[in-house]
């Protein structure tokens, strides 16, 4: 899950959960950014993608 520490659409424990219950899973939270990553941090989204 690759999630901004600030979004407000998505509660922080849904994200958790999904990360630690998909197999091989993992969070990785991208700092004062919210829900829309693609709008937000595009450059930042695509390095967390490359790094699965």
């Amino acid at each position: 899950m690759i999630c901004g520490e600030k979004d407000s659409t998505t509660p922080r424990w849904h994200s958790e959960t999904m990360g630690r219950e998909i197999p091989n899973g993992r969070n990785i939270w991208v700092p004062e950014r919210g829900h829309m990553l693609n709008w937000e941090a595009p450059e930042t989204l695509i390095e967390a993608i490359g790094s699965f």
